[in-house]
């Protein structure tokens, strides 16, 4: 056979055995298993860089992930390096210990976090990352080098010197059924990526559950975190810090540390209308929960934590039978998000069902009235380093058959005008005031400028709706970046109209008129 692996022979065998029982000549099959070269990503050769020879793999099992670097042991490499990127949370929680064993027949091993697919990081899959299996291919591994690498950008910097350090003639295998196998295909091009984000975090045979914090690190704060996993878009690379406070006190203890340090402070919310930095997030990212994500009743007053997501507030408001807050059920935001962007919907306004809310500071926690927030059209003078924390709205009792009447209808007409089940951060440019606009939403201008389906690398325009960036899969935030800028061009060339940029940012986005 042309393909190495014991896989590969036993297959081989079946298929004659098959033949030979359909009356085919062994002869004429066996010359033509001898042609076979395999297929797509399955040892599928990717290039070679330095001498050294790239694989890219699609096994995403233990058994397979064995079987695949053991083919590769039979082609006697003076040295095989595995890449391995998990696919799904609730398979890397079963088989972390499985894939880490397996892995160990590599001389070394790189593992990426986890390719998410279809499931969320919620509930039990909460903690679950690529760090288990690197813990566990270090264990196994006994020694070997086991380099934990969270995101594809600083893989790509790190493994490309490490390409150059390699002997003439070993392999580089990638591994996995993500879009790990970009990798491979960028090392073999030699894109050498960001020098500066380069050093890999390396596990240790023994590692403990917590990544080793440094000394002045408080309690609960995790180093070099993966913040994609916790937006909607699915983009950008790690914070430094991440830490999820549960109380007012927990949270003003971490604002003060971070102004101690002079660390950046950035709150990540429900992952809605945000983008974060390919580089990452040079600061500590922040995601409420416990009290300060709680939805509770009194009287007609609904009082919400910071975390709490609007739609939620909204629906309970309304099996509570309170009425006003209807058009947040189509907010996919936090309350503590609502009220620093002033959201609005469906003719719904904030302000107008704000009674107070508490911010939290380095140096504690004050309670707000809605006038001092200054609301303007998606914006409030909420400055970094403040944080909602709670916030109460006064409500109108109704009839909770004829609320939740009104929640579903404004559904059913976001359903329709926009776009469902696609990876996105939501509207793309604020809705513009200037009178050349001639009344037109943002979205109708890029429809109206040809953007409607358009794409630069991963991210596309909706074909629904215009306004909306859509990651088809293995976008980066350049890649949105980029068809942002083109579609605020085309707008500006065709109607003289500025668009502005209605998302929000972590970390050094050059957003297409608005720079961070």
């Amino acid at each position: 056979l042309a393909v190495p692996g014991a896989h590969n022979v036993l297959n081989a065998r079946a298929c004659l055995a098959a033949l030979g029982a359909a009356g085919f000549d062994l002869d004429r099959a066996a010359a033509a298993l001898a042609d076979f070269r395999g297929v797509r990503r399955r040892l599928e050769v990717k290039g070679e860089r330095g001498g050294v020879r790239i694989y890219d793999d699609y096994a995403h099992h233990p058994t397979e992930v064995r079987a695949a670097l053991s083919a590769l042991r039979e082609l006697d490499p003076p040295r095989l390096l595995a890449v391995f990127q998990p696919h799904l949370y609730s398979r890397t929680k079963v088989f972390a210990t499985q894939f880490g064993a397996a892995l160990a027949l590599a001389d070394e091993v790189a593992v990426l976090d986890v390719y998410p697919a279809r499931e969320e990081p919620v509930g039990p899959l909460a903690d679950v990352s690529g760090l288990d299996v690197a813990r566990a291919a270090a264990d196994a591994g006994r020694g070997k080098p086991v380099a934990w690498l969270p995101t594809a950008a600083k893989a790509e910097a790190f493994l490309s010197r490490r390409l150059g350090s390699l002997p003439a003639g070993s392999f580089l295998v990638t591994v996995g059924a993500g879009d790990v196998f970009r990798l491979g295909e960028a090392l073999a091009k030699g894109d050498l990526g960001d020098p500066e984000r380069t050093s890999p975090q390396f596990v240790r045979e023994g590692s403990p559950k917590s990544p080793s914090r440094k000394p002045d690190l408080p309690a609960g704060v995790e180093p070099d975190y993966p913040l994609a996993r916790l937006t909607t878009v699915r983009t950008g690379g790690p914070a430094d810090f991440f830490a999820r406070p549960e109380s007012q006190e927990e949270l003003v203890a971490l604002l003060a540390w971070a102004k101690e340090h002079e660390v950046e402070v950035g709150v990540v919310g429900s992952g809605s209308n945000l983008l974060v930095a390919d580089d990452g997030f040079r600061g500590l990212a922040m995601k409420l929960g416990g009290a300060l994500a709680e939805i509770e009743r009194d009287g007609s007053h609904l009082r919400c934590g910071g975390g709490a997501r609007l739609p939620s507030a909204a629906a309970k408001a309304a099996g509570w039978g309170l009425s006003g807050l209807e058009f947040g059920i189509n907010i996919p935001g936090t309350v503590g998000g609502a009220v620093r962007m002033n959201a609005n919907a469906y003719g719904g306004q904030l302000a107008e069902v704000l009674e107070w809310v508490e911010v939290s500071t380095a140096a504690g926690t004050e309670r707000r009235s809605p006038e001092a927030f200054d609301f303007v059209y998606r914006n409030s003078n909420l400055t970094a380093g403040e944080v909602v924390t709670r916030a109460s709205f006064a409500l109108a009792p109704g009839d909770p058959a004829e609320i939740k009447a009104t929640l579903a209808s404004m559904r059913g007409r976001r359903r329709e005008a926009q776009p469902s089940g696609i990876k996105t951060f939501g509207s793309t440019f604020k809705n513009p005031q200037d009178a050349r606009a001639e009344g037109r939403t943002a979205g109708q201008l890029l429809e109206a400028a040809g953007c409607r389906g358009l794409r630069h690398g991963g991210a596309r325009f909706s074909a629904k709706h215009a306004n909306f960036v859509e990651n088809t899969g293995a976008a980066t935030t350049a890649d949105v970046l980029a068809l942002m800028a083109e579609g605020r061009r085309r707008v500006r060339e065709k109607f003289g109209v500025e668009l502005e940029p209605e998302v929000q940012v972590l970390g050094h986005v050059e957003v297409p008129g608005w720079t961070r």
